[in-house]
Order: C-alpha cells, then sequence, then structure tokens
C-alpha cells in the first residue's frame, strides 16, 4: 500500500470521529435539556410542597393555642386535609380526644401518627398513654416496646415518665428499662 492510501484511511477514521463527537454533543446536548426540565418540574413541585406543608404548620401552631378541644380537633383536622404528614398533628389531635374524654378515638388519631411518622416514638408514647386511659396496660405496654423496639432512647423517656407511673410494678415495663 502507498502512503496516500494510508493518508486517505487516516482521512475516513478522522472524518468518522468527527461525525462521532458530534452525535455524542448533540446526544448529551438533549439530555441536558431533559434534566433541565425535569429539575424545574421537581423546583415548581417542591416549592408548592412546601407552601403547602406551611399552611398546614400554621393551622396546627394556631391549634396548639385552643383550649377548646373540639375546636382544636377541628382546626388540627383542617391542617390534615392540607398536608396529612406534617410533624405532630396526628398526635395533637389525639391528645385532644383525650381531653375531650374519648380515649377510643385518641388511639386512632395515635396508630394515624404512628403509621405516618413510624421512627417517632413520641406517637407510641402517646398511643400507650391513651390505652390507658381505656385501662388496657398490656396494650399500653404493647406500644411501649414497640418504641423501645424503634428507637432504643425510649428507654431513658420512660424513666421517672408521670404518664406510666401505674406501670411501674408490672415486670414487662421494668424489663423495658433494663434492657
Amino acid at each position: 500500500m502507498a502512503c496516500s492510501d494510508y493518508l486517505t484511511i487516516l482521512n475516513i477514521l478522522i472524518a468518522i470521529l468527527g461525525i462521532l463527537f458530534v452525535l455524542v454533543t448533540i446526544y448529551e446536548y438533549w439530555k441536558l435539556r431533559t434534566i433541565r426540565t425535569e429539575f424545574e418540574a421537581y423546583r415548581k413541585q417542591l416549592s408548592a410542597d412546601l407552601y403547602r406543608s406551611q399552611q398546614a404548620q400554621q393551622r396546627l401552631i394556631a391549634a396548639y393555642q385552643i383550649t377548646d378541644p373540639v375546636r382544636r380537633i377541628a382546626l388540627a383536622t383542617s391542617a390534615t386535609h392540607i398536608d396529612p404528614d406534617i410533624f405532630n398533628v396526628w398526635n395533637t389531635i389525639g391528645w385532644a380526644w383525650l381531653q375531650h374524654n374519648e380515649p377510643a378515638r385518641a388511639v386512632e388519631s395515635f396508630r394515624e401518627a404512628i403509621r405516618r411518622h413510624p421512627a417517632d416514638k413520641s406517637g407510641y408514647f402517646d398511643l400507650a398513654a391513651a390505652y390507658l386511659k381505656l385501662n388496657s396496660p398490656g396494650m399500653a405496654l404493647d406500644a411501649l416496646e414497640q418504641a423501645v423496639a424503634e428507637d432504643a432512647t425510649s428507654r431513658l423517656d420512660l424513666v421517672n415518665n408521670d404518664l406510666f407511673t401505674e406501670l411501674k410494678d408490672n415486670p414487662r415495663f421494668t424489663k423495658l428499662l433494663t434492657k
């Protein structure tokens, strides 16, 4: 083969590489535009979620100021219609039901708090308190055992906790403190 044949092959390879480079550039540009569009949609959704969450939190904060349990339940429940996952809303509703002397409805609220935030030990503690109001110490201990299983620091919160004084002589309760 002559030297000019090698130059021709080299020119063809360079042209193919040039075309591949252009194609990769076009693909990356298209991909970048797609990512940017998705990011903008995500940013808008995040902004809407944040606004919705703040609206619900403001209602919950306002509910804390209300002493009448029925009105507190109504306002906190309206917050759940805006954002059912805001922190502490279901616990607030449950405690208002307890204040209104309806522990069975409080249990429902505390169960919802646990369902939505299973890593938060306060839902389990509040559920245990509601079960004690229903004279169900076994169910209360079940809830406390779940709290300790979910978060080991719950043991420290049980020591000298006035909500659970009637359980202090129970062997299951003692076992929770000593594990």
